[in-house]
This record gives structure tokens, sequence and C-alpha cells, in this order.
């Protein structure tokens, strides 16, 4: 008898566990025939919170809501990536290629720092090789569509190096905020509302639940910039800054940005004519990519059903 009654509590346990599981684990978000459930968000949020420490001063709504764009983007690319190929994996040496170049900032350099990071953070190696996978081949897609319509003006930039040459060169540490409108007329309650969440998230809170860009992940760095690799009206606008402050929302072919400046440094070294070239040529490259990118991501997201 008291074996039965041990057995009966056993297995209501079980079943209360299961109901209970099931209640929490529902149907978030739905993009075309894919789900996104509400444990893949809580660990989007352990994920995203293991590369950005600042996330901790959000209220939990706010990371939640960051989380769900997060991989409502990443399964929206999936999808698109997936009318291109069959299946999406790559080889163990470019994902710890990938690896390093990505976790290089936390002091990770080898797969196996990688491993012990993650099983630190309770992230699943399968999943978190996913999400890079993907990002591997978006921008791969993204070269093979618009690499041939990067426009790189070599003569211009040598000019810049040579007239750098003859003063002191600036670099700027920035921050960005990326954003996109339907209306022009809806820019001045955008930017207000960008500026609230500022004056009281923060710069890097509020790219993180405004930006569109890859660097929202980072709360928007994006690091050191040589002033030789930005156009004259970004420069303009940074010239004008005092450190810690922000620029009014700047037109670009990806959207307005909005760019805080952290700092300036001023370098009199020798300057490498042709290193100086292809790095600029790197930067100008992938500034234009990027843009592209968010283009035809917004054109695939318009397309795209999203129920939440």
């Amino acid at each position: 008898m008291i074996k039965k009654i041990i057995l009966i509590l056993i297995l209501s346990m079980i079943f209360i566990i299961r109901l209970s599981y099931s209640i929490e684990n529902i149907v978030a978000v739905k993009i075309n025939n894919e789900i996104i459930t509400s444990l893949d968000i809580e660990e989007e949020v352990n994920y995203l919170s293991s590369l950005n420490s600042s996330l901790k001063d959000l209220e939990r709504s706010e990371l939640l809501l960051i989380s769900k764009n997060s991989l409502i983007k990443e399964k929206i690319r999936e999808i698109e990536l997936l009318k291109y190929k069959q299946n999406l994996e790559i080889t163990d040496d470019i994902f710890e290629k990938v690896i390093i170049m990505n976790y290089s900032k936390l002091g990770i350099n080898t797969k196996e720092k990688f491993l012990e990071f993650i099983k630190s953070k309770n992230i699943e190696y399968g999943k978190i090789k996913k999400k890079l996978t993907i990002e591997i081949f978006w921008n791969e897609l993204i070269l093979s569509k618009f690499g041939s319509k990067v426009k790189i003006d070599e003569k211009k930039l040598k000019k810049q190096i040579e007239n750098s040459k003859k003063r002191k060169n600036k670099s700027f540490l920035i921050q960005e905020i990326v954003f996109n409108i339907q209306d022009k007329s809806q820019l001045e309650f955008k930017f207000k509302e960008i500026e609230e969440s500022i004056k009281n998230r923060g710069f890097k809170n509020t790219a993180l639940i405004y930006s569109v860009s890859e660097t929202s992940k980072s709360g928007g760095e994006i690091g050191w910039i040589n002033e030789n690799s930005l156009n004259d009206l970004i420069k303009k606008n940074l010239l004008d800054l005092k450190m810690g402050e922000y620029t009014k929302p700047i037109l670009t072919p990806g959207g307005f940005v909005v760019l805080k400046l952290d700092d300036v440094r001023e370098s009199e070294l020798e300057i490498d004519l042709n290193n100086e070239l292809e790095k600029l040529i790197k930067q100008n490259t992938n500034q234009q990519l990027n843009q592209f990118s968010n283009l035809y991501f917004n054109k695939i997201k318009n397309n795209t059903i999203i129920n939440e």
C-alpha cells in the first residue's frame, strides 16, 4: 500500500512538472511556418547577457523584448538562407576561427577557453554554433548579392591619406544606434523616443533596444575609427561633438544613425600608404556591405508574416 502511494506521488509530481513546463514553454512568435517559444527567448536572454554585461541594468520586460527581436532577426535570416542552401553547416576549423574573431574581446582565443566559457554560462554548444553559422552564411549571401555594387574611390582615399600626413591624424572611439522609419515625418518622434531612452537607460542599453545594426549586441560599440575612413558628413558631425555627446540622426543608405563620441586620439606616426589604403578599403567595403545588409533584411522582413 505504501509503495502504491509513493508511486502515485512520483507520477503526480512528474505530471505537474510536465504541465508546468508546457505552460511556460509557449509559442511566443510565429514567423511564416517557423516558431519561437518562450523558452527560446529565455535562452537568448542568457546568451546575450553573456556577451554584454550592461544588459543586467535593463528591466526584465526590456530584456525579453531585445531577446525576442534578436531571435526574430535570426529566424528571418535563416529562412532566407535556406532558399539558397539545403543545409547550413560549417567545418570545425572555420568555426574555431569565427569563435576567436567574435569572442577575443572577452579574452577567449582558443576553442578550449570558449568551451569553458559557454559551460560557465550554461549555453549549449550546438545552439551557439548555429547562431554563428547563420551569421557567416548571411555575410556570404550579402557579399554575393551586393559585392559588385560596392564602390571604392581609391584616388580619393589616397588623397585623404596624403592630407593626413600634413597634420595630426585623428581617430574616434564611437558607438552607434542605427534605426529605420517608414516615413520621414516619423523622424522627430522616433529621435525623441531614442533620446528619452538614452537619458533614462544610457546609450549602450538604448542601442540594445533600438538599433538594427549588427553592433547592437555589443551596445552599439564600433571601436576606434580613423577619420580617413569616414565620409565628410559623419566626420563633420563628430568634430562638432564634445566627449560623451551624440549626434542628431544622420541619413545613410542603411537608415538613420546616431553616433556617440567616447574618445578622440591624435597620431603623428609615419603612415605606410599601402597599408593604410588597404585598411581604408576594407573599412569602407564593410561599411557599405553593412548598409546593403540592413536594406536587404528590411526588404525580406516586410515580406515575412510575423505573428506575435
